[in-house]
């Protein structure tokens, strides 16, 4: 599929196949095609090349109206005028002659039905104003659902909480569609949310997929320095692969799996120990930091410019100045190519 607005192509050549049931999160920086992706889907967007299918059945010639397709928008984009029933009611006016909520009776039962669902049946008849960001969120959902879509897309739902809320309200959404069954496509730039609410991500970078995968496997085994600097903080040091190791400003490491050649390893900040020593350390510490369940050690090496923070829970104290050294928990990731800089 490729696409995009304005004689601009955004997107290129995505392949992407979502199953039946499954949350995926399409995780990218701001510029990376994500809402284009959602927007093409949606029918907001033209698709240059290719095809979009929903159950088998071609949807890309359709108008957004006609696709079965809910949309939770950012903010929720509620109506304030309406009450809550009214808001999640308003998708089920019958738009062709196969609609299925014909009758007022109908539309009324089903309206019933998403908002227990969603846990607001006691809040049908209140205005959106009166409700939470969350419940609005949650309206939001059950409007989505009220047609009886098989995919549901949401488009950065949780970007106007408050940090308090968003986990909680995050949850919760992702609960109710598990609960629900339907298939959901999330876009977003927060690596948490992607990796938290998903059974996979796709991650997008300048309109291109590079790589989908559980987030597990995102998170351990990213097949580029970008996609790891997307899916969380990274340690980078350029590296000489040797088979099942490779030499690097901290020694000589274990590999994850074995290479050749000049590149880079990688880790994340968790899979790294650090301690103080003597004159022989290999790094000085130049900031300690502390964040709550653990203390940021910030350190730079010897004849390089490179520098990084490793969390540290015990009761070791730091202090700028403090020569240090550091050994791997785990093995490193290997990138082979240009070595990070340094």
């Amino acid at each position: 599929m490729t696409g995009g607005y304005g004689g601009t192509t955004v997107v290129r050549d995505l392949d992407l196949r979502v199953g039946s049931g499954e949350s995926l999160a399409v995780l990218g920086a701001s510029g990376s095609g994500k809402t284009t992706v959602l927007r093409m889907i949606a029918g907001l967007h033209p698709v240059s090349a290719g095809r979009i299918l929903v159950d088998g059945r071609r949807v890309d010639p359709l108008p957004a109206q006609h696709r079965g397709i809910g949309l939770v928008p950012q903010q929720g984009a509620l109506f304030p005028h309406l009450t809550v029933a009214r808001n999640v009611g308003f998708g089920l006016v019958p738009v062709d002659p196969v609609a299925r909520w014909r009758s007022r009776a109908e539309r009324a039962a089903r309206v019933r039905e998403v908002l227990e669902l969603v846990g607001l049946e006691d809040r049908a008849d209140d205005r959106p104003s009166r409700l939470s960001g969350g419940q609005q969120q949650r309206v939001a959902l059950a409007r989505a659902l009220a047609p009886g879509s098989g995919l549901i897309l949401l488009d950065e739902p949780f970007s106007a909480l408050d940090a308090a809320l968003r986990g909680r309200v995050r949850a919760e959404v992702s609960a109710l569609l598990a609960e629900s069954g339907a298939t959901s496509v999330l876009v977003t730039h927060d690596r948490a949310e992607a990796l938290a609410t998903a059974d996979r991500v796709a991650v997008l970078i300048d309109g291109r997929l590079a790589q989908v995968d559980t987030p597990e496997r995102l998170y351990n085994h990213p097949v580029s320095r970008e996609v790891a600097q997307l899916a969380g903080e990274v340690v980078l040091l350029p590296a000489t692969a040797d088979g099942e190791v490779a030499h690097t400003i901290i020694g000589t490491v274990p590999l994850d799996t074995p290479a050749h050649g000049v590149g880079t390893v990688l880790w994340r900040p968790e899979s790294l120990s650090v301690r103080r020593v003597g004159p022989e350390g290999h790094g000085v510490c130049t900031g300690v930091e502390f964040v709550g369940a653990s203390t940021l050690i910030r350190m730079w090496f010897d004849g390089t410019d490179q520098s990084f923070a490793v969390p540290v829970s015990g009761g070791e104290v730091f202090e700028v100045g403090a020569r240090v050294e550091v050994t791997p928990l785990r093995p490193a990731v290997f990138h082979p190519g240009a070595s990070a800089p340094g």
